[in-house]
């Protein structure tokens, strides 16, 4: 052991329902030693019990960083397919649009309101006559607590009470004209 210390962090609950209905704790930590904490394997420890092993990139002093400590399974995330709508528009030139409704569900089932991330996406399209919309949640620019990046990444930040469920829709849209095919929705 070269090191014990203490360290104040931030706690955060992140979940990518589509891939895997877990949240996963972790947190932020800074490091206020005046060494650099190297890049290796670490064993995580919190309040005394140990959670996880983790891999630690290069922390120099003063820098924050991230790691995992796990799935909590007092955090419960649900994703699940509700439909898929398609329909054929216009009269001269025909279009086919495509709607996917999804929903996540989200259950605290800790004794503390917690912080909690959802990320999914929306198609990303290669093609200037396939269009695809976000159609809920309604979005007209980055908020507190739903933020889009340029790679069409969707971020909801949640604050769940104990107890608390979150029903959170998500739609997109995919419109194209009619003799044209489509792949990898």
């Amino acid at each position: 052991t070269i090191l014990i210390r203490d360290f104040p962090a931030y706690f955060r609950y992140s979940s990518v329902p589509k891939l895997a209905q877990f949240a996963y704790l972790k947190v932020k930590v800074k490091n206020e030693t005046d060494y650099p904490f190297l890049p290796g394997e670490t064993n995580v420890f919190l309040d005394n019990n140990f959670v996880a092993n983790s891999f630690m990139e290069l922390a120099a002093p003063g820098e924050e960083f991230w790691t995992f400590l796990g799935v909590d399974e007092g955090m419960k995330i649900e994703y699940k397919f509700i439909k898929r709508f398609e329909a054929t528009e216009g009269v001269f030139s025909k279009t086919t649009k495509l709607m996917y409704e999804y929903l996540f569900i989200i259950k605290n089932n800790k004794k503390s309101k917690a912080d909690l991330a959802i990320w999914d996406q929306i198609p990303i399209s290669g093609n200037e006559e396939i269009k695809v919309s976000l159609v809920e949640p309604e979005y007209k620019k980055d908020t507190p607590e739903l933020k889009i990046n340029e790679n069409n990444y969707i971020e909801w930040l949640f604050k769940p009470e104990p107890g608390q469920e979150i029903k959170v829709p998500f739609k997109f849209s995919v419109e194209y004209p009619k003799n044209s095919a489509v792949s990898g929705l």
